[in-house]
């Protein structure tokens, strides 16, 4: 067995650790683009009033979700290594 052959197998037994951490990565970065995304929308850029309150109350929150969205993929990520610490540590005794 290869090298390429144990690592697809690897990959293809852990998938739904794989795939609860790339839906959770997802999620994050997708909820700080709709709130940048909101914040430079054109119907609040115009002159209408309370446009300007609003748009800096968004910008705000994205600067806050950016942070919350860091941590999260700290926390999301230590789980995912924690999850496969044995199995790590096992490849690593073997020199792979």
């Amino acid at each position: 067995m290869s090298l390429w052959q144990i690592a697809a197998s690897n990959v293809w037994r852990n998938r739904g650790r794989y795939l609860a951490y790339l839906i959770s990565a997802a999620f994050a970065v997708m909820i700080y683009f709709t709130y940048t995304a909101l914040s430079l929308h054109p119907s609040l850029q115009g002159g209408y009033s309370g446009a300007e309150g609003v748009t800096q109350g968004i910008k705000a929150a994205s600067i806050i979700i950016a942070a919350i969205t860091f941590f999260f993929l700290l926390t999301s990520n230590s789980a995912f290594i924690r999850s496969r610490k044995k199995e790590l540590g096992l490849w690593s005794l073997m020199g792979v």
